[in-house]
């Protein structure tokens, strides 16, 4: 006499789809923590706006952000707003001109970088995510 043993597996196309989402959620946090850490601080302006849209993206929202990520080619910095002169301080002497013929900055590629150092992760945080949604699941005696 022979007895059949039966069980059903998982779902593992929904314990993949779980792993993956909460792998994108903690990928999302973690470049947006990174990329403030490295962020360079003047104001605060520029690091308070980078954010993760609980999504897919990153977003740096400083109006320069772009500047800073890819920088810049030598440029003329006029005055604007009906303004007719610049003023600012160097060393603590105000200075006034009517343009600035600035240098160009170098790229610090501030969000580039974050995302690189992540990704090198999402494997690893995608396995544990997988080991952990996965045991919710028993295999389960029919």
């Amino acid at each position: 006499m022979s007895t059949k043993v039966a069980f059903d597996l998982p779902d593992f196309s929904l314990v993949l789809k779980n792993a993956t989402t909460q792998t994108l959620q903690e990928a999302g946090f973690k470049v947006e923590e990174e990329a403030k850490k490295t962020a360079p601080v003047n104001s605060g302006y520029y690091r308070n706006n980078i954010g993760f849209d609980g999504k897919n993206r990153v977003i740096a929202n400083a109006e320069y952000s772009a500047d800073l990520e890819y920088g810049t080619k030598p440029h003329i910095i006029k005055p604007t707003g009906g303004k007719k002169a610049l003023a600012f301080q160097i060393d603590g002497q105000e200075i006034v001109v009517k343009k600035v013929h600035h240098p160009g900055t170098k790229p610090l590629a501030i969000m580039r970088n974050a995302a690189l150092k992540v990704q090198k992760q999402v494997g690893g945080i995608f396995q544990e995510n997988f080991k952990n949604d996965l045991k919710k699941y028993r295999v389960k005696n029919v």
